[in-house]
């Protein structure tokens, strides 16, 4: 009976001292994908909303109040495609926090609008509207290397007026 236990824990047990040395590594790695993949689904998130935002300045020429308006239609966009991880601040930066892991200060989103030469000009037609616009992203594994806390990701995207 001795030879059977200890054949049952000698095959078993170098198997997990393995898995116990390994696993650490293992979540390491696995929390970093994660991490990566949840920062670039808010990075085409972001590049997104200022597509759309500088799509909505374009068609919209007409708008008194065009520049809030599009900057009004981006956070909207960030909100309903971030849903409950969006927060927006209205001072001039923001930190994630809470259950929030997304935040954006009204600041963070500028529209500006060009003439062709490049200079600062009214919205008419066949100027440029620029939209940028930087969101903030909290970390949840601050161990994997070259992630600081929080992240800003920033998106740019500059269209013709209609």
């Amino acid at each position: 009976m001795p030879s059977i236990i200890r054949r049952w824990l000698g095959c078993h047990g170098g198997a997990l001292v393995e898995f116990t040395l390994i696993l650490p590594f293992m979540l390491i790695l696995a929390a970093g994908v994660w991490e990566y993949g949840r920062i670039l689904e808010t990075q085409l998130i972001v590049d997104g909303a200022a597509h759309e935002g500088a799509h909505f300045a374009s068609v919209n020429t007409t708008d008194p109040s065009l520049a809030l308006d599009t900057q009004n239609d981006v956070i909207a966009y960030l909100q309903s495609n971030l849903g409950n991880r969006f927060q927006t601040a209205t001072t001039s930066s923001c930190t994630p926090s809470g259950t929030y892991d997304v935040c954006a200060a009204t600041s963070g989103v500028t529209v500006a609008f060009y003439d062709p030469s490049g200079s600062s000009a009214v919205p008419a037609s066949g100027n440029q509207v620029q939209v940028k616009v930087q969101v903030n992203v909290a970390i949840f594994a601050p161990f994997v290397p070259g992630l600081q806390n929080p992240r800003a990701l920033y998106s740019q995207e500059t269209m013709y007026l209609e």
